[in-house]
């Protein structure tokens, strides 16, 4: 996740990311600066109940746990289309260990992505390439051209 399109939420302290709190009073919102989501204290009478809603505190554990945020949409995105995933968190971290691929993915067209090279085989590692958006779009339309060259009408 790229923090610098929530500055001024998050800042680093020692090794870690932390939420910036606002300066609001209101338990009924998140402490965290520019979030006006409603906090748990909100839907809850427990005193304990925190102040962060729990898309900020999504935002911070993507945002300390990067290699474990981007598996974990890899493979909700493999299941959700039905393609098998045999890769594990610790093969994929080493696989993207030597790669930009997690400080540079997005949806620009320079934006890095994970490609399958035969696209008949699931998300195993030796399937596995890094590609820009563009050429794998690319990819996807030559994939689909030679697709059409066999068909018989």
């Amino acid at each position: 996740m790229k923090l610098e399109n929530l500055d001024g939420m998050f800042e680093f302290v020692g090794d870690r990311w932390v939420l910036v709190r606002a300066k609001n009073k209101h338990s009924d919102l998140c402490a965290t600066k520019f979030c006006r989501n409603p906090s748990p204290r909100a839907y809850s009478s427990d005193p304990k109940a925190g102040r962060t809603c729990s898309k900020c505190k999504m935002r911070l554990w993507r945002a300390n746990n990067p290699v474990q945020a981007a598996y974990a949409n890899l493979k909700n995105n493999a299941s959700r289309r039905g393609i098998s995933f045999k890769l594990t968190l610790e093969q994929f971290a080493e696989w993207v260990a030597g790669t930009d691929y997690l400080q540079n993915r997005g949806r620009s067209a320079e934006s890095l992505t994970v490609d399958r090279i035969d696209a008949e085989r699931g998300y195993e590692l030796d399937n596995l390439q890094i590609l820009t958006n563009f050429e794998n779009g690319l990819k996807g339309s030559y994939e689909k051209d030679r697709e059409d060259d066999n068909c018989p009408f």
